[in-house]
């Protein structure tokens, strides 16, 4: 899907798929401009790499969103940080799963000024808070 300028009358839609309109597209429009494609894949490369895995969405906020594969890198890391990874496609599980993982990267030493708020991946709206974590831990990775 193609995103545009507002005014050009092109639609423009959010990465779940969601047609946006007014201040939300023109909101959505400048999130979008700040986010990195190429850096995005860079880091979904590693993630892949790391857990072994192909993540399931192209869209690395989409792909992160259930917490699942976050889970999956920070045990890759440190083997038994996260116990229970919850696999059900519910977003109250979701929301755990990132908690869990947010938990984990405090505890194997990622630094605090470089976690994120839950909401900033299962909202979407703080995607380069989240790719800056994952840099830091990517990092402390590197210590074990």
């Amino acid at each position: 899907m193609t995103e545009v300028g507002v005014n050009s009358g092109e639609a423009v839609y959010r990465a779940d798929g969601i047609r946006l309109y007014g201040l939300d597209a023109e909101l959505e429009l400048k999130m979008q401009a700040k986010r990195d494609k190429v850096y995005e894949k860079e880091i979904s490369t590693w993630i892949e790499t790391m857990i072994g895995e192909k993540l399931e969405k192209d869209d690395i906020a989409e792909a992160l969103k259930s917490g699942i594969a976050l889970c999956k890198l920070v045990n890759v890391i440190q083997p038994g940080t996260v116990k229970n990874i919850n696999t059900r496609p519910i977003a109250l599980m979701q929301v755990e799963n990132i908690q869990l993982y947010l938990k984990a990267c405090w505890k194997i030493g990622v630094p605090t000024a470089d976690l994120f708020v839950t909401s900033d991946l299962f909202g979407g709206k703080g995607i380069p808070q989240v790719l800056q974590n994952i840099v830091s831990l990517a990092r402390v990775a590197q210590t074990f």
